[in-house]
C-alpha cells in the first residue's frame, strides 16, 4: 500500500493546529489521536467535495518520514476511502484541495491513486501543531 504525501506549505497553511512543539507521547510511547474534526474538506478542483469531516475517523500524530518532525495521518471511513482512492485514480495529474475551516491547506497534485490515510505534512513542527490544534480542537 502506498501512503500518499501531501505537503502542507507554511504560506498556504489555513491555521489547522495551535500548539508548538512536537506532540507528547502517551505512557504507551503511542503519539496523539483524535477521532473528532473541525472544518476538515477534501475536494476535486472542480469544487467535487470527496471527504468532510463526517468522514475522518482518526488524526493521528505521526513522524515525517522525510523531516525529523511531526505529521498528520488523516484516516478516513471505508466509503470515503473508496471515493478518494477513485477519483485519485481517474485524475492523475489534476488538482485536489484540502482545507480546514473556510482557509486552503494544500492543492497538490494526485501524482498517484490515494490508497491509504492522507499524511499532512508542514514546514515546521509549530506548522503541523498548529494545523492540528485547528483540526482537532486541542
Amino acid at each position: 500500500m502506498r501512503r500518499t504525501r501531501v505537503v502542507v506549505l507554511a504560506a498556504i497553511v489555513f491555521g489547522l493546529w495551535g500548539c508548538a512543539g512536537p506532540p507528547p507521547a502517551t505512557a504507551k510511547n503511542e503519539l496523539r489521536t483524535c477521532g473528532a474534526t473541525h472544518g476538515f474538506v477534501l475536494a476535486a478542483d472542480s469544487a467535487t467535495t470527496l471527504a468532510t469531516d463526517a468522514d475522518v475517523t482518526e488524526v493521528r500524530d505521526v513522524p515525517d518520514p522525510e523531516k525529523a518532525q511531526p505529521a498528520l495521518s488523516i484516516r478516513l471511513s471505508d466509503a470515503a476511502a473508496a471515493r478518494v482512492r477513485q477519483y485519485t485514480a481517474e485524475h492523475i495529474g489534476e488538482h485536489v484541495v484540502i482545507s480546514l475551516g473556510d482557509r486552503v491547506v494544500a492543492r497538490p497534485i494526485v501524482r498517484d491513486p490515494v490508497d491509504g490515510p492522507l499524511l499532512v505534512t508542514g514546514s515546521s513542527a509549530d506548522d503541523v501543531a498548529q494545523m492540528r490544534a485547528r483540526l482537532c480542537g486541542s
